[in-house]
């Protein structure tokens, strides 16, 4: 929040705040009322019934999917390599979506580690995927990696997590803590053995008990999620009215 566009925010009839940490953030640096401050989370995607299998050459129930931006919040050389050191690497593929082409640094060292692991059968980088193809992706895999390390972000790739009802693989922030809460069986940290060991938990030793609290974890957001909305319908109509 740039000081010089604290005025800015001032003059508006509201500001959307995306999460609960940011929406606090922007009433203290700014000093605008809190009812002008509406909070708004995403949409949860729509999930079409009819989808096309990507060509990946993998039973997709045995994938972990990280639907990846490729922005400079997401540790995926971090993830390659917790993921490979993992059991669950044994007989499952973590497959990274999204168009490498944006950060071809990172794109390198993931290849590297790849190729020092000896692992190329158990990564995929897809590029870019056909919406029908992605979809399918995330409806069929085991579970789903969301996350980035920057706090008062709340990944969309969690939402579409709850719109596929997967247990969610989650880095633990205080937005995060926050928004999922702290009972949430399957957040890791970016210490090394972290995610490796979330990844045994909640995807093999406890899969179920890591499915049940996606499941009612997914339930709560979708309610949050709609209930924010209907309340920025509400204040946008009241505006009109004004």
């Amino acid at each position: 929040l740039n000081r010089p566009f604290h005025r800015f925010l001032r003059r508006v009839d509201l500001v959307l705040a995306h999460n609960v940490l940011q929406a606090e953030l922007i009433k203290k640096r700014t000093g605008i009322p809190g009812e002008k401050i509406v909070l708004v989370y995403d949409p949860v995607p729509k999930i079409p019934e009819k989808t096309n299998p990507p060509l990946l050459n993998r039973d997709i129930g045995k994938t972990v999917v990280f639907p990846a931006s490729w922005a400079i919040d997401e540790p995926l050389d971090y993830i390659v390599v917790e993921f490979l050191e993992s059991e669950l690497a044994k007989d499952h593929t973590l497959v990274i979506t999204g168009n490498w082409e944006r950060n071809k640094r990172l794109y390198r060292r993931l290849i590297k580690a790849i190729r020092e692991k000896k692992a190329r059968d158990k990564v995929v980088l897809t590029g870019y995927m056909p919406d029908e193809e992605y979809y399918h992706l995330i409806k069929s895999c085991k579970a789903i990696i969301a996350m980035s390390s920057k706090e008062y972000t709340f990944p969309h790739a969690l939402w579409e997590a709850v719109a596929v009802e997967k247990p969610f693989i989650t880095l633990k922030t205080e937005t995060t803590l926050t928004e999922v809460g702290r009972d949430y069986p399957c957040f890791f940290t970016m210490k090394t053995g972290s995610l490796r060991k979330t990844l045994e938990y909640c995807l093999d030793k406890e899969y179920q008990k890591a499915q049940s609290a996606a499941k009612m974890k997914a339930e709560e957001l979708m309610l949050k999620s709609k209930n924010t909305l209907e309340e920025l319908l509400k204040k946008l109509s009241e505006i009109q009215l004004s």
